[in-house]
């Protein structure tokens, strides 16, 4: 039992347990009408590979890897490759785990994404064979 001020109130009283929906008991006359979306023109398949879209995307980021990669030092295109080539690899694996060993692996990738990051941060942070550069990313 439910009691407040010495009196007991379960079930609870009419007044708590009525909602304003409950009050409209007429039935709606009108009928839906479903509204037809117009496909866009990047969702239009080429070639039945993939849609406009991506190809459209694709064709961006090459534009914009090829700047980078005449414009900036090779040591971060290296670096910005491997980044890239992690993320793929990194997303083609989590999706290829079972349901039932996603939380084991994925605590242990995120205490590794931890390691990962204070070692980019030791790295960046301090010269070149440094006592702390050399224990923290070799």
């Amino acid at each position: 039992t439910v009691v407040h001020d010495n009196a007991i109130t379960w079930p609870p009283p009419e007044s708590v347990t009525k909602t304003s929906a409950a009050t409209n008991t007429k039935e709606e006359d009108t009928p839906f009408v479903k509204q037809v979306k117009q496909p866009s023109i990047f969702s239009k398949r080429i070639f039945d590979l993939a849609p406009l879209g991506e190809f459209v995307g694709l064709a961006f980021f090459a534009v914009f890897f090829g700047i980078v990669g005449a414009y900036a030092p090779v040591s971060f295109v290296v670096q910005l490759l491997y980044f890239i080539l992690a993320g793929f690899l990194g997303y083609y694996l989590i999706w290829a785990v079972e349901p039932a060993l996603f939380s084991p692996l994925m605590s242990t990738s995120n205490s590794l994404s931890g390691v990962v990051i204070l070692g980019g941060i030791l790295m960046a942070s301090t010269p070149t064979g440094s006592p702390t550069n050399v224990l923290g990313c070799t």
